[in-house]
């Protein structure tokens, strides 16, 4: 920067305000003060020690780019989308994501419990093709129900012995 000398780096840091000790989760996950407010500083007249900051991974700093606007949404390789409509039954999404997987399909499993529709805006977004969802009722049946995100109101349920051959036959008709 032209306004800087060649020895002044600024660098933002967190100021946390005295006896502030809560810590929240912003709106893409990360820890951070809640009183925390960002200033300003010369990195020549910080002493190592009395610097706060904190960590922003690459994947959460993307997602906040992209909710922002800021840069284009990115669509996915994966046809498949696994909504995780009970968080009690994880494995079992990733199971049935697993044998996807082995029978050459690409797919993506949701890992947070949200509300369904956000999760269908986010597949849909991302550009996945079929959404393949079960909650407690499919389980018991033993039975996912494999909904055409290109095609409202197009979906069936499926046994779990014949998804992968049934999504295979769904995405090549396309």
């Amino acid at each position: 920067d032209e306004h800087l000398g060649s020895s002044e780096r600024l660098l933002w840091a967190l100021h946390l305000l005295e006896g502030v000790g809560e810590v929240g989760v912003d709106d893409v996950g990360s820890r951070v003060p809640r009183s925390a407010a960002p200033v300003v500083v010369e990195t020549s007249e910080v002493a190592p020690d009395s610097e706060v900051g904190a960590s922003l991974g690459l994947d959460r700093l993307l997602a906040a780019m992209e909710s922002m606007d800021m840069v284009e949404s990115a669509s996915t390789p994966a046809e498949i989308f696994i909504p995780q409509f009970d968080g009690s039954r994880l494995g079992d999404y990733l199971a049935i994501a697993r044998t996807l997987r082995a029978a050459g399909l690409r797919v993506e499993v949701f890992l947070e419990a949200k509300a369904i529709g956000k999760q269908l805006k986010y597949a849909d977004k991302k550009g996945h093709k079929v959404a393949v969802i079960a909650g407690e009722d499919e389980f018991a049946q033993g039975i996912w129900q494999v909904k055409n995100l290109q095609v409202r109101g197009d979906q069936a349920n499926v046994p779990t012995a014949d998804l992968a051959e049934h999504l295979k036959s769904l995405l090549t008709v396309r």
